[in-house]
Protein backbone atom coordinates (compact mmCIF):
# COMPACT_ATOMS: atom_id res chain seq x y z
CA UNK A 1 0.00 0.00 0.00
CA UNK A 2 2.94 2.85 0.99
CA UNK A 3 4.54 1.50 -2.56
CA UNK A 4 1.34 1.77 -4.10
CA UNK A 5 0.82 5.95 -2.64
CA UNK A 6 4.78 6.45 -3.40
CA UNK A 7 3.85 5.70 -7.20
CA UNK A 8 0.20 8.05 -7.41
CA UNK A 9 1.99 10.41 -5.53
CA UNK A 10 3.31 12.51 -8.50
CA UNK A 11 0.80 11.74 -10.34
CA UNK A 12 -2.03 13.05 -8.15
CA UNK A 13 0.42 16.05 -8.04
CA UNK A 14 0.43 16.67 -11.39
CA UNK A 15 -3.37 16.65 -12.18
CA UNK A 16 -3.62 19.07 -8.87
CA UNK A 17 -0.59 21.14 -10.27
CA UNK A 18 -2.95 21.76 -13.68
CA UNK A 19 -5.62 23.54 -11.78
CA UNK A 20 -3.50 26.05 -10.10
CA UNK A 21 -3.22 29.39 -11.62
CA UNK A 22 0.81 30.34 -13.16
CA UNK A 23 1.30 32.77 -9.73
CA UNK A 24 0.05 29.57 -7.37
CA UNK A 25 3.02 27.81 -9.36
CA UNK A 26 5.21 30.29 -8.61
CA UNK A 27 4.76 31.40 -5.48
CA UNK A 28 3.47 28.63 -3.29
CA UNK A 29 4.91 25.80 -1.87
CA UNK A 30 5.51 22.93 -4.24
CA UNK A 31 4.61 20.33 -1.46
CA UNK A 32 1.29 22.20 -0.58
CA UNK A 33 -0.12 20.59 -3.61
CA UNK A 34 -3.64 21.24 -3.05
CA UNK A 35 -4.92 24.52 -5.54
CA UNK A 36 -6.70 27.16 -3.75
CA UNK A 37 -8.82 28.15 -5.24
CA UNK A 38 -8.77 25.68 -8.19
CA UNK A 39 -8.73 27.70 -11.13
CA UNK A 40 -9.51 26.20 -15.58
CA UNK A 41 -7.33 28.91 -16.34
CA UNK A 42 -4.48 26.62 -17.70
CA UNK A 43 -7.11 24.18 -19.61
CA UNK A 44 -8.43 27.06 -21.53
CA UNK A 45 -5.25 28.84 -22.29
CA UNK A 46 -3.78 25.45 -23.77
CA UNK A 47 -7.34 24.87 -25.72
CA UNK A 48 -7.87 28.26 -26.91
CA UNK A 49 -4.47 30.18 -27.56
CA UNK A 50 -0.96 27.13 -27.96
CA UNK A 51 -2.79 25.21 -31.51
CA UNK A 52 -2.90 22.49 -28.66
CA UNK A 53 -4.92 20.28 -31.78
CA UNK A 54 -1.98 20.79 -34.28
CA UNK A 55 0.64 20.35 -31.73
CA UNK A 56 -0.78 16.86 -31.12
CA UNK A 57 -1.66 15.80 -34.13
CA UNK A 58 1.83 16.32 -35.16
CA UNK A 59 3.17 14.31 -32.56
CA UNK A 60 1.06 11.39 -32.57
CA UNK A 61 1.66 11.44 -36.69
CA UNK A 62 5.51 11.37 -36.24
CA UNK A 63 4.98 8.97 -33.59
CA UNK A 64 3.38 6.28 -35.14
CA UNK A 65 4.98 6.66 -38.40
CA UNK A 66 8.35 5.83 -36.26
CA UNK A 67 6.67 3.16 -34.68
CA UNK A 68 4.83 1.28 -37.70
CA UNK A 69 8.04 2.08 -39.74
CA UNK A 70 10.64 0.90 -37.12
CA UNK A 71 8.35 -2.30 -36.33
CA UNK A 72 7.81 -3.23 -40.26
CA UNK A 73 11.06 -3.21 -41.28
CA UNK A 74 12.34 -4.67 -38.29
CA UNK A 75 10.15 -7.64 -38.79
CA UNK A 76 11.47 -7.97 -41.91
CA UNK A 77 15.20 -7.30 -41.31
CA UNK A 78 15.04 -10.08 -38.22
CA UNK A 79 13.28 -12.97 -40.14
CA UNK A 80 15.40 -12.61 -43.10
CA UNK A 81 18.50 -12.39 -40.46
CA UNK A 82 17.11 -15.57 -38.44
CA UNK A 83 15.56 -17.57 -41.54
CA UNK A 84 18.58 -17.02 -44.36
CA UNK A 85 21.90 -17.98 -44.59
CA UNK A 86 23.95 -15.29 -47.17
CA UNK A 87 27.21 -13.98 -47.59
CA UNK A 88 28.03 -11.36 -45.20
CA UNK A 89 25.03 -11.99 -43.25
CA UNK A 90 27.05 -12.12 -39.74
CA UNK A 91 29.11 -8.75 -40.63
CA UNK A 92 25.80 -7.03 -42.03
CA UNK A 93 24.62 -8.21 -38.42
CA UNK A 94 27.13 -6.95 -36.87
CA UNK A 95 26.90 -3.68 -38.68
CA UNK A 96 23.60 -3.50 -37.06
CA UNK A 97 24.41 -4.32 -33.69
CA UNK A 98 27.36 -1.71 -33.70
CA UNK A 99 24.68 0.99 -35.14
CA UNK A 100 23.28 0.88 -31.44
CA UNK A 101 26.60 2.29 -29.72
CA UNK A 102 26.94 5.38 -32.37
CA UNK A 103 25.90 8.65 -30.21
CA UNK A 104 23.58 10.46 -32.26
CA UNK A 105 25.38 13.74 -32.02
CA UNK A 106 28.04 11.93 -34.10
CA UNK A 107 26.06 11.08 -36.95
CA UNK A 108 23.63 14.56 -36.41
CA UNK A 109 25.08 16.68 -39.24
CA UNK A 110 25.48 14.08 -41.59
CA UNK A 111 21.87 13.16 -41.29
CA UNK A 112 20.76 16.82 -41.81
CA UNK A 113 22.71 17.55 -44.43
CA UNK A 114 21.26 14.01 -46.57
CA UNK A 115 17.89 15.67 -45.83
CA UNK A 116 18.71 19.44 -47.09
CA UNK A 117 19.43 17.49 -50.07
CA UNK A 118 16.59 15.44 -50.50
CA UNK A 119 14.63 18.40 -49.78
CA UNK A 120 12.99 16.67 -47.01
CA UNK A 121 13.42 19.44 -44.07
CA UNK A 122 10.40 20.95 -42.10
CA UNK A 123 8.61 17.73 -43.40
CA UNK A 124 7.47 14.92 -41.11
CA UNK A 125 9.61 12.61 -42.92
CA UNK A 126 12.93 14.38 -41.45
CA UNK A 127 11.70 13.64 -38.10
CA UNK A 128 10.39 9.90 -39.14
CA UNK A 129 13.20 8.33 -40.85
CA UNK A 130 16.12 8.96 -38.44
CA UNK A 131 14.67 7.90 -35.73
CA UNK A 132 13.25 4.74 -37.74
CA UNK A 133 16.81 3.78 -38.76
CA UNK A 134 17.71 2.14 -35.42
CA UNK A 135 18.97 -1.27 -34.96
CA UNK A 136 17.15 -2.19 -31.45
CA UNK A 137 14.11 -3.41 -32.93
CA UNK A 138 16.21 -5.41 -35.76
CA UNK A 139 17.84 -7.02 -32.31
CA UNK A 140 15.22 -6.98 -30.51
CA UNK A 141 13.34 -9.22 -33.21
CA UNK A 142 15.79 -11.49 -34.37
CA UNK A 143 16.08 -12.83 -30.22
CA UNK A 144 13.00 -13.31 -30.27
CA UNK A 145 12.74 -15.16 -33.17
CA UNK A 146 15.89 -17.34 -32.88
CA UNK A 147 13.99 -19.04 -29.92
CA UNK A 148 11.31 -20.18 -31.89
CA UNK A 149 11.97 -23.82 -32.57
CA UNK A 150 13.10 -24.65 -36.08
CA UNK A 151 11.22 -27.58 -36.29
CA UNK A 152 7.80 -25.53 -36.53
CA UNK A 153 8.93 -23.28 -39.29
CA UNK A 154 10.31 -26.30 -41.32
CA UNK A 155 7.05 -28.41 -40.79
CA UNK A 156 5.53 -25.00 -42.14
CA UNK A 157 7.42 -25.46 -45.35
CA UNK A 158 6.89 -28.66 -45.91
CA UNK A 159 3.28 -27.95 -45.93
CA UNK A 160 3.72 -25.39 -49.27
CA UNK A 161 3.56 -22.33 -47.11
CA UNK A 162 5.76 -18.89 -47.97
CA UNK A 163 7.78 -16.89 -46.32
CA UNK A 164 5.24 -14.30 -46.07
CA UNK A 165 2.48 -16.93 -44.59
CA UNK A 166 5.41 -18.30 -42.01
CA UNK A 167 5.81 -14.37 -41.11
CA UNK A 168 2.46 -13.63 -40.78
CA UNK A 169 0.52 -16.41 -39.42
CA UNK A 170 2.77 -18.50 -37.15
CA UNK A 171 6.42 -16.19 -36.20
CA UNK A 172 4.37 -13.04 -35.51
CA UNK A 173 1.66 -14.38 -33.17
CA UNK A 174 4.42 -16.39 -31.73
CA UNK A 175 6.43 -12.66 -30.76
CA UNK A 176 3.15 -10.93 -30.24
CA UNK A 177 4.95 -9.41 -26.76
CA UNK A 178 8.01 -8.24 -28.21
CA UNK A 179 6.07 -6.70 -31.14
CA UNK A 180 4.32 -4.94 -28.38
CA UNK A 181 6.89 -4.02 -26.11
CA UNK A 182 9.51 -2.77 -29.17
CA UNK A 183 6.43 -0.19 -30.24
CA UNK A 184 5.76 0.95 -26.85
CA UNK A 185 9.19 1.70 -26.63
CA UNK A 186 8.95 3.24 -30.00
CA UNK A 187 6.36 5.35 -29.46
CA UNK A 188 7.34 7.09 -26.23
CA UNK A 189 10.62 7.73 -27.38
CA UNK A 190 9.57 9.68 -30.39
CA UNK A 191 6.78 11.15 -28.67
CA UNK A 192 9.36 12.24 -26.02
CA UNK A 193 11.94 13.16 -28.85
CA UNK A 194 13.03 17.37 -28.76
CA UNK A 195 16.31 18.02 -29.80
CA UNK A 196 15.98 16.62 -33.68
CA UNK A 197 12.71 17.95 -34.53
CA UNK A 198 13.48 21.30 -32.89
CA UNK A 199 16.48 21.53 -35.89
CA UNK A 200 14.79 19.97 -38.51
CA UNK A 201 11.23 21.62 -38.51
CA UNK A 202 11.31 25.22 -39.06
CA UNK A 203 7.95 26.06 -38.93
CA UNK A 204 5.80 26.99 -35.88
CA UNK A 205 2.29 24.74 -37.21
CA UNK A 206 4.83 21.28 -37.79
CA UNK A 207 6.02 21.98 -34.20
CA UNK A 208 5.69 18.70 -31.99
CA UNK A 209 4.52 19.06 -28.10
CA UNK A 210 7.51 18.90 -26.29
CA UNK A 211 9.07 21.82 -28.80
CA UNK A 212 5.72 24.00 -28.45
CA UNK A 213 5.67 23.73 -24.54
CA UNK A 214 9.45 24.52 -23.84
CA UNK A 215 8.79 27.71 -26.19
CA UNK A 216 5.54 28.28 -24.22
CA UNK A 217 7.82 28.13 -20.87
CA UNK A 218 10.89 30.06 -21.85
CA UNK A 219 8.38 32.91 -23.15
CA UNK A 220 6.37 32.77 -19.75
CA UNK A 221 9.31 32.66 -17.72
CA UNK A 222 10.68 36.00 -19.69
CA UNK A 223 6.83 37.73 -18.95
CA UNK A 224 7.59 36.50 -15.02
CA UNK A 225 10.95 38.10 -14.86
Amino acid sequence: MGLLLVLLFPVVWMITLSFKSSSQIVTQNPLDFWPSPWTLENFIYVWKGNNFISFTTNSLIIAFGVTLLKLTTGLLAAYGFSQFRFTGRKWLLGAYMLSMFIPFVTIMLPNYLLLSKLDLLNTYWAVILPQAADGMGVFLLYQTMRAIPKSILESAQLDGSSHMEILLKIIIPVIRPAIFSLGIMSFINSWNEYFWPLLVLKGRDMYTLPIAHCIESFCQCRRWY
